[in-house]
């Protein structure tokens, strides 16, 4: 790049070193990119040259520090970041350059604060990190950019144990009088403001003035002594693609942009009865069709027990709100893992139910086995919207792990594999927790295993049997007036293009073909799956009833949560894999590039993906320690078909002895 000065590089240095030369504290020199695997170099006159491992190379030319107020530093720099071309070692491309000054505070959560003063790009045309990833901030912002990048780089933590509390807890206070609603809305508005632009969770926000206002009205009602609604003040996220009224509600799709429905998902509305305050509307990968934080179109969402680390998906953006103290619980959605990976992922809590459970409209659809769910930080927050949702009656959350003793559990080995360290940690924990409540695990069971077969041999079940991904999108399409002219094929032709397979799926002719049937053919054309569907539930309503078992215990994924905002895993690299593919113009081709980006390593199971058996992802001690940083790990328990409020009283048993290990 002609207009950066050539540096000769001298002295190989630390990350100590550059913060002496600062006189800065090594700490924050982390926030700057600058750890202990880079190789730095030390030039004349404050210039710096750091070599990551991902083959990203950061010259940091000009830099110096000035003394500001209150114990701050003012660094200013002149930055060129170039990455090696893939096939081309040695080979350096420009991705950004520009002069930078900010002003670097003492802080207690991260060392510092870091409030950017000045910066001037000249040349960002190859920009790594799309300004749209930043969330709210618009093009011209001035700018969170450089920092938000350095924090994914050190895989910063912005989780933060002080800053959450449970949607129980939550409720329990404002009911009580001991802290108003009002405050409760500040506070997390608040952890939003500071949170948000580097973890991307949520997309929209509710109008400030009418959430505080809501949340006032709550307060008055408590002071007056006034009954209140079983969730009234309780403030909660929900995911981009299910309906509320007045808020966006686009999957992440361009062809839905800027859809804010006029009425409630049913599953929303019955939340509103009982007075929930909607916070904001959460982050998804498009059309919820992905297990990562990947979003080309309005920025990726990433985990914020290490920023820059997938948070799973596609239900990811309701999970890291909760993990990172922007809302207790929140709603999601389930196609193939999408509620329980993130919530492994991101430590929290997330139940999919039985299919049959809650009502299903209102929710952009993906494929056959959809279905919405809750998420929180703990089971009790899930057992507590559940029981909204359907009209029983409320689990008692001070459950203890008594009701485990004499239970009897299941760890089927065809359900385990090979996997990291860090989940095979969290399902011996989860082991140990069970066993020392008194219960009986079984790590080998024969009677388990037959199971497996028979739902092996399955023939309809997804992903095969009907095609009705298409029928249910256009269903939904036209129940909006709103979208009238949006049709399947113009979600399908507007869809990204690293992904291929789901406008495959929406545009085949058996899918067109379903679509166009009659209710009388559809019925006709679904009978067989149907049967196969209500017989597999019977072998497991056998099994469980003959067994003895109460449930099942899984893990959830098999690898910890990759890194994807840099390196090999880089969404920057898989996409352009993807962008190669698409070039070729061969399927195959562009099938196999789509893969690295959308999916990450699982135990979801999907042969259940079709049958009413409810699971909830519980977060346990374990940990991933992967690269330097440490993620959660979490296990699954699985019940019988339809046994969703004996599962959910379990798992508040179990969370409640995992809690003493």
């Amino acid at each position: 790049v002609a207009h950066v000065a050539a540096v000769t590089w001298r002295v190989e240095a630390r990350a100590s070193d550059v913060a002496a030369f600062l006189t800065l504290p090594s700490s924050w020199v982390k926030l700057m990119g600058l750890t202990g695997e880079s190789r730095v170099e030390m030039g004349a006159g404050g210039d710096f040259k750091v070599a990551r491992p991902d083959d990203e190379v950061v010259n940091m030319t000009e830099m110096k520090s000035a003394d500001g107020d209150g114990g701050a530093k003012v660094v200013s720099y002149r930055l060129l970041l170039t990455h090696k071309k893939d096939g081309e070692a040695g080979l350096l491309k420009p991705v950004f350059a520009a002069r930078h000054t900010f002003t670097m505070t003492p802080d207690g959560e991260n060392g510092c604060s870091v409030r950017h003063e000045e910066t001037d790009f000249e040349q960002h045309e190859n920009l790594a990190v799309p300004m749209t990833s930043l969330g709210f901030l618009s093009e011209n912002a001035s700018l969170t950019l450089l920092c938000e990048a350095a924090k994914r780089h050190a895989a910063v933590s912005l989780v933060d144990k002080s800053a959450q509390i449970s949607a129980v807890e939550m409720l329990r206070q404002i009911h009580a009088g001991t802290r108003t609603c009002v405050s409760f809305a500040e506070q997390l508005l608040a952890r939003i403001e500071a949170t948000n632009k580097a973890i991307n969770a949520c997309v929209d926000l509710a109008p400030r003035d009418a959430l505080l206002a809501r949340a006032a009205q709550v307060d008055a009602k408590v002071a007056a002594g006034e009954p209140l609604r079983p969730l009234e003040g309780l403030l909660l996220v929900i995911k981009a693609n299910i309906d509320t009224a007045g808020m966006l509600t686009d999957a992440s799709s361009t062809a839905l942009q800027g859809h804010r429905p006029t009425r409630n998902a049913p599953i929303v509305q019955k939340l509103e009865e009982a007075r929930e305050i909607c916070i904001a509307k959460t982050n998804m990968p498009e059309l919820a069709s992905a297990m990562v934080g990947y979003n080309p179109h309005t920025g990726h969402c990433w985990n914020p027990h290490a920023l820059g680390h997938n948070p799973g998906g596609s239900s990811n953006g309701t999970a890291a709100a909760i993990a990172a103290g922007m809302a207790p619980c929140g709603l999601g959605s389930d196609t193939a893992g999408s509620l329980r990976i993130p919530a492994e992922m991101c430590g929290v809590a997330g139940m999919r139910p039985s299919k049959c459970r809650y009502p299903q409209e209102g929710c952009v659809p993906l494929g056959r086995p959809d279905t919405m769910g809750p998420m929180g930080l703990c089971v009790a927050d899930i057992a507590l919207l559940d029981a909204v949702i359907t009209g029983d009656d409320m689990l008692d959350v001070e459950t203890d792990a008594t009701a485990l003793v004499g239970v009897k559990v299941c760890v089927p080995a065809a359900w385990v594999g090979d996997v990291a360290p860090g989940t095979r940690a969290a399902l011996d924990l989860a082991i140990a927790a069970l066993r020392a409540a008194g219960a009986t695990v079984e790590e080998e069971d024969a009677a388990s295993t037959n199971v497996d077969e028979k739902l092996n041999a399955a023939t309809l079940m997804w992903p095969k049997g009907p095609n009705t991904g298409r029928r249910a999108l256009e269903t939904y399409l036209r129940s909006h007036e709103s979208l009238a002219g949006v049709t399947a094929d113009t979600i399908a032709e507007k869809f990204h293009f690293t992904n291929p397979l789901i406008p495959m799926v929406l545009t085949t002719e058996e899918a067109r073909v379903t679509a166009a049937m009659s209710e009388e053919e559809l019925a006709e054309a679904l009978a067989p799956h149907l049967a196969e569907k209500a017989a597999l539930e019977g072998v497991l309503d056998e099994y469980f009833a003959t067994s003895g078992v109460a449930f099942l215990l899984t893990p959830i994924t098999a690898a910890a949560p990759a890194k994807h905002s840099f390196g090999e895993k880089s969404f920057e690299r898989l996409e352009a894999a993807c962008a190669v593919a698409n070039a070729t113009g061969d399927f195959k081709a562009r099938v196999g590039a789509c893969i690295p980006l959308y999916l990450a390593p699982s135990h979801t199971n999907n042969k259940l993906l079709d049958l009413d058996v409810p699971s909830i992802a519980l977060p346990t001690a374990a940990r991933h320690q992967v690269e330097g940083v440490s993620l959660p790990a979490g296990v699954c328990i699985w019940g019988a078909p339809r046994s969703d409020r004996r599962l959910l009283a379990l798992g508040v048993a179990l969370e409640a002895q995992l809690a003493k290990m």
